[in-house]
């Protein structure tokens, strides 16, 4: 039996980490496995930085998968949520050249997940469809058809000053990166009545689709770094006796 809390206490005052790790590894075989995985878990939670950075994934070719089993599932595990988080930031990447506002970049995750949320219901206020999904173009093109009144005209000059709106909200890089076609008011204006419903219709469509990809973009990255915490938190383990909490390591699959 180890003393988690005196062992973590005392590996954040090592100075050789790299070979802390590798005497780990060759040392596993004076540790049961029980014991093994809970020091691997501590060594991991304080020199994660390291871990990140190179490949001891590979060091399980080396370690016998019958005796280690719950070990292994540490390290593997940790690893798969590490290159998942690595294709998130990567994805969370392009969010970043596409909407270039330093206050929402200067804020932590949690509030940039905030704001994001509001900036949806932003640019559906502009569509009209905070409460739904309906798009604006299809709402008006009868409106427009009809043109009772000669009011179609009035109703271009409505959707303009909405699409500047937009423009102004997300940048001129969210619609380049998004593909998305700028118009002056001068080629709006010369575009047929079909192709400016279709137009509206398809900067909605476009738009609204990026955000909510984003937004799930946010709540994998959140979920992917709450399975680390709670992976490599030495205190959710009793290993003072051999009773099982809802987070012993050879469950760590029920709830990863």
């Amino acid at each position: 039996m180890i003393n988690c809390e005196l062992v973590n206490n005392d590996l954040k005052n090592v100075k050789s980490k790299h070979l802390l790790i590798l005497l780990f590894f060759i040392l596993i075989i004076y540790f049961d496995d029980k014991t093994a995985s809970k020091i691997l878990i501590i060594i991991i939670n304080n020199c994660i930085d390291i871990f990140i950075k190179y490949p001891f994934y590979k060091l399980n070719n080396y370690i016998s998968t019958e005796k280690y089993k719950k070990t292994l599932i540490v390290l593997n595990t940790f690893y798969e949520l590490i290159n998942k988080r690595k294709e998130l930031t990567l994805a969370l990447s392009k969010w970043n050249i596409a909407y270039q506002n330093k206050n929402y970049w200067n804020k932590d995750n949690k509030h940039q997940m905030e704001d994001l949320l509001n900036l949806k219901i932003y640019v559906k206020a502009i569509f009209d469809c905070v409460m739904s999904d309906q798009l604006f173009g299809m709402k008006i093109a009868p409106i427009i058809k009809s043109n009772i009144n000669n009011c179609k005209y009035a109703i271009f000059e409505n959707i303009i000053e909405r699409l500047i709106k937009l423009h102004k909200l997300l940048g001129h890089n969210f619609f380049k990166t998004a593909n998305i076609s700028t118009l002056t008011i001068d080629e709006f204006y010369n575009l047929s009545d079909d192709d400016k419903i279709k137009y509206i219709i398809s900067i909605q469509s476009v738009t609204l689709n990026i955000l909510g990809q984003t937004i799930e973009i946010y709540e994998n990255f959140n979920m992917i770094n709450l399975k680390i915490d709670n992976l490599l938190n030495p205190f959710s383990i009793n290993i003072e006796n051999d009773t099982c909490t809802d987070y012993d390591v050879e469950d760590i699959n029920d709830f990863l």
